[in-house]
């Protein structure tokens, strides 16, 4: 894949929320935050709603610097008109974070 693919965003939705997922997965904030408009809401159901774009990428530059080796997985993307719901999950390596053990589970 060239790099030009890899900088833009499909035009399908379901794809694009996958193809921004991809880029956070590799913690590659700039093309993800992108395609949020600078209104967007996000609702991370264990943290909390961000109601910009600043705020979810403040929110992922955050999750990223704590778990630098954070792994982002797409389990399903629904969309209705304009509007797209992605359920994901953060997964780590098996290890240990500040004395507490890690599983590898889904966080």
């Amino acid at each position: 894949m060239s790099e030009a693919a890899v900088d833009t965003p499909p035009a399908d939705l379901r794809e694009r929320a996958r193809w921004a997922f991809a880029q956070l997965d590799r913690h590659n904030l700039s093309p993800a935050a992108k395609i949020w408009a600078p209104d967007c809401v996000d609702n991370f159901v264990a943290v909390g709603t961000c109601r910009s774009r600043d705020a979810i990428a403040d929110f992922f530059e955050g999750f990223f610097a704590a778990f630098p080796d954070l792994r982002i997985e797409v389990d399903d993307v629904l969309s209705e008109d304009r509007r797209i719901v992605v359920r994901w999950c953060a997964r780590r390596p098996a290890g240990a974070y500040r004395r507490l053990p890690l599983h590898n589970r889904k966080a």
